[in-house]
């Protein structure tokens, strides 16, 4: 027979868009004891790799707080949820069986150009683009010291096409970019525009579907939209966003 002062074990399960359990989250847990004029001392701990976190609680209602992400990661909204005499968790009126905090990884991008001749065909070697990141999505995320990606806003790399005409910009941060052709081969002239790029590349459905055909495995789903991570350019005297095509080998 359990009471208004028994404790119960309550598991916190804290998890990336994958349903893999995440460590290195600060989290805290705040909130009221029911028959208790003040808020109870907060309780802080930090995720661990594929491991639940239990925290005895009594009954009453409580918030689950993301005080710091995992580097990469973007902080969550709080949960609400409560917890009833017998032990029961009960979140937006739901009864659950553990609360369960999801975490969105800025996941890194990746940008591939194909240079070819005029003939759209010919794959062109030894032309250099460089391409300059301008400002990050997620400012917050960029600036921890254990986020590590290819390129700082502010920075920029130059790349040089090789026989295949190709040139791959790999562990890219999300957020806004400028590609601009900077040397050309012999005989060759330099793309006249430069192209400004958004890293990802979002879509809602209904974008998707005028597409059509689009290899929605090279997609991820959340607030609404579609994010693709991986773009390719194909270059000759103008630049294609060549979008994964259902069937392809791209």
């Amino acid at each position: 027979m359990s009471d208004d002062y028994d404790t119960h074990p309550v598991s916190i399960r804290k998890k990336n868009l994958n349903d893999q359990l995440i460590g290195g989250a600060v989290l805290q847990i705040t909130g009221k004891e029911d028959g208790k004029a003040d808020n109870m001392e907060p309780v802080q701990w930090t995720s661990e790799e594929n491991k639940e976190h239990v925290v005895e609680l009594r009954k009453g209602a409580y918030t689950l707080h993301e005080i710091t992400p995992p580097a990469g990661y973007l902080p969550a909204e709080d949960i609400r949820f409560t917890v009833d005499k017998d032990g029961n968790i009960f979140i937006a009126g739901n009864k659950a069986d553990t609360v369960e905090m999801t975490d969105i990884q800025v996941k890194s991008c990746k940008i591939t150009i194909k240079k070819y001749e005029s003939d759209g065909k010919t794959p062109l070697a030894g032309v250099t683009f460089k391409l300059e990141f301008l400002s990050a999505k997620y400012p917050d995320v960029s600036g921890n010291k254990n986020y590590s990606r290819l390129l700082k806003p502010g920075e920029s790399k130059e790349l040089t096409s090789d026989s295949n005409g190709e040139i791959v910009f790999d562990n890219l941060d999300q957020g806004e970019y400028v590609l601009s052709e900077t040397k050309t081969s012999s005989g060759h002239m330099l793309m006249k525009d430069s192209i400004h790029i958004s890293l990802p590349l979002e879509m809602t459905d209904e974008e998707v579907k005028q597409a059509g055909n689009i290899d929605m495995t090279k997609a991820e789903k959340f607030g609404g939209l579609n994010h693709f991570y991986e773009l390719k350019y194909d270059i000759s005297n103008g630049a294609v966003l060549d979008m994964p095509k259902t069937g392809d080998n791209g």
